[in-house]
């Protein structure tokens, strides 16, 4: 990245910055870090082997300008996309609004807050869940950790169990031009000994939302906590987006993961996972339908340190028509990582000639006793699974849809809370109506 665009940045976060006059310090500390990160890494180029099969240098021609919008009315849109029984907290471009959704009552018992009012009135715990900002893995969590101005927070007390679904909606509205369009946001989620929640993120884009939309996640799980976080991918047609996440557990956490991704032009999810206390346990799973030209990326990382940690991945994905989907997933086990039991597989399902799936799955094992296996699969619908159904007066387009839905409820299975796995079983029959 040129030295001009490197003072183009700087000017942005500049005037940023001016418009949060009561910024505390040591966050506006943070942001500068954080900019001076993303400087340092530069958008990922050819050379890049975690971004071997996505490119985005073109990002590095001109800068990512942040831009609001109005909200406009998104009433419709909310209630066709909302979780049963759940708090919906929603923010339009990466920021949050009062008016929409039913936060007020966990914002007032302090549990969800958005994090412009976060930052002022839990600084201390909201800077310990910030520090890794300054060593970002990748340019988009730098420069969302340098531009967002606002974001959820949400922090469980020890011993809590919440009764509700937490939905936070990402809705990104549409504009002229979205080439230049940056949207950055940020969730914080930090759950205490023993207290269980359960995560809904919705990415949806209004219209053909469009823009580069770069989100960063940092998530901590305490000790005998248990968190479930789903992520739903339902972006704009035209939309770009880069999702990181961060995971923390502590001894005898368990973080239950599930995706569903079905929108944007491109996206890319990079999720790592630190396991580092005994009887941590990371479940990830999701479902990809790619089609037409989408691009749909996950990447992901499982780091079992600790000796007695456990981890599951299962990757599916469905292509059509020259739909492209990419899984690079990689566990790294320690030398002091002794009885990991760590378990990846990605299935890959194509429906056209023209689709293409690349996967690379990985395993870097520094134990000796250890359980592991990682596997991928690349293949058609059977023949005789489609002639089975026809020959039960099925008609060829439905026994194709009922072998592809049930190729994808595998990974809805792992959701244990029947009403939330009806909903997404809902979600995923929407989507594959539009996709098939």
């Amino acid at each position: 990245m040129s030295t001009d665009l490197h003072n183009e940045y700087r000017t942005l976060l500049d005037a940023r910055l001016l418009e949060e006059a009561d910024l505390p310090g040591w966050a506006e500390d943070l942001r500068r870090q954080a900019l001076a990160r993303f400087e340092a890494v530069g958008f990922p180029q050819r050379r890049d082997e975690d971004w071997k099969y996505t490119r985005v240098g073109d990002l590095a021609r001109r800068a990512l300008v942040p831009v609001d919008s109005t909200p406009g009315d998104t009433a419709t849109l909310l209630e066709d996309i909302r979780v049963p029984g759940a708090v919906q907290f929603v923010l339009v471009d990466g920021r949050f609004h009062a008016e929409f959704g039913e936060a007020r009552e966990a914002f007032e018992a302090g549990l969800l807050r958005p994090l412009s009012d976060a930052i002022r009135v839990d600084g201390e715990a909201v800077a310990h869940l910030l520090a890794g900002d300054a060593t970002a893995e990748n340019a988009f969590g730098a420069l969302a950790a340098a531009f967002a101005t606002d974001g959820a927070v949400l922090r469980v007390p020890a011993d809590t169990e919440l009764d509700q679904v937490i939905q936070i909606v990402h809705l990104t509205r549409e504009v002229s031009d979205e080439s230049t369009r940056l949207i950055p946001g940020r969730l914080l989620v930090d759950l205490g000994r023993h207290a269980r929640a359960v995560v809904v993120e919705s990415f949806v884009g209004d219209a053909g939302g469009a823009g580069v939309i770069s989100h960063s996640s940092r998530v901590r799980v305490g000790e005998g906590a248990q968190l479930t976080h789903v992520r739903i991918q339902a972006e704009g047609t035209d939309s770009r987006l880069f999702a990181n996440v961060e995971v923390d557990l502590g001894r005898d956490a368990t973080y239950r993961s599930l995706v569903l991704a079905i929108g944007g032009r491109l996206s890319r999810e990079d999720l790592r996972v630190s396991l580092n206390s005994p009887g941590a346990h990371a479940d990830l799973a999701a479902v990809t339908l790619a089609r037409d030209r989408q691009h749909l990326d996950h990447n992901t990382l499982i780091d079992h340190r600790v000796p007695d940690c456990t981890s599951d991945q299962l990757y599916k994905n469905v292509l059509s028509g020259q739909g492209r989907t990419v899984f690079h997933g990689k566990i790294n086990v320690h030398p002091d990582a002794q009885r990991t039991a760590a378990f990846q597989l990605n299935q890959n399902l194509l429906l056209s000639d023209e689709a293409r799936a690349d996967t690379r799955p990985q395993l870097e094992i520094f134990a000796d006793d250890v359980k592991c296996s990682h596997g991928a699969t690349v293949g058609r619908l059977a023949d005789e699974a489609v002639f089975y159904l026809q020959s039960r007066a099925i008609g060829p387009e439905a026994a194709g849809r009922l072998l592809v839905r049930g190729f994808a409820l595998d990974v809805l299975e792992r959701i244990a809370d029947d009403g939330l796995r009806d909903w997404l079983e809902g979600r995923l029959d929407i989507a594959l109506d539009r996709f098939l």
